[in-house]
């Protein structure tokens, strides 16, 4: 990945995949998360939890894929063979791995999207009837923290990635 071209598509890529993360799947919690809020006493409420669920989801699965999965290949570090592969990757984009790159994000921004993550393996795992909005209604208001965290770093890697290749 050390040739300037790839080095430059690449940081190109995780920019517009940041900002399309931004612009699609965090709106879109944000405004389920404003349903839920406002149809609490509407026949369709379960719908909107349920609804916000799968956008909390969404969100944990859009920086997976997107941002944690393209790293893991784009450096040549490789996704996890772990039976907690999610897990793994996750906790590989908190550290450096020597040689090949830095952490792309912190420990307390790990320590946030394992939230996220739990609530993603719980979402697949359970009806949706069965979502108590109570025991997830934390991530969706702090949705936006988190990722403003996230991007800043996120965005700070692509620079150090940037000034190692000059």
């Amino acid at each position: 990945m050390r040739e300037k071209e790839t080095l430059k598509r690449f940081v190109s890529e995780l920019k517009v995949n940041l900002e399309e993360i931004e612009n699609t799947v965090l709106v879109q919690v944000l405004d389920d998360l404003e349903n839920v809020k406002v149809s609490r006493d509407k026949p369709y409420y379960r719908s909107m939890v349920n609804s916000l669920g799968k956008s909390l989801h969404d969100f944990y699965d859009a920086i997976q894929v997107f941002l944690f999965e393209r790293v893991a290949d784009e450096t040549g570090e490789g996704r996890p063979r772990a039976e907690q592969y999610h897990k793994v990757l996750l906790r590989n984009m908190s550290s450096e791995i020597e040689g090949i790159r830095p952490p792309i994000i912190s420990k307390a921004t790990y320590e946030k999207l394992e939230e996220y993550l739990r609530f993603r393996h719980l979402f697949r795992h359970t009806y949706g009837y069965r979502l108590e909005e109570d025991r997830f209604i934390h991530l969706a208001e702090a949705v936006q923290e988190v990722f403003r965290g996230l991007k800043e770093e996120v965005v700070d890697f692509c620079q150090r990635l940037e000034e190692g290749d000059s």
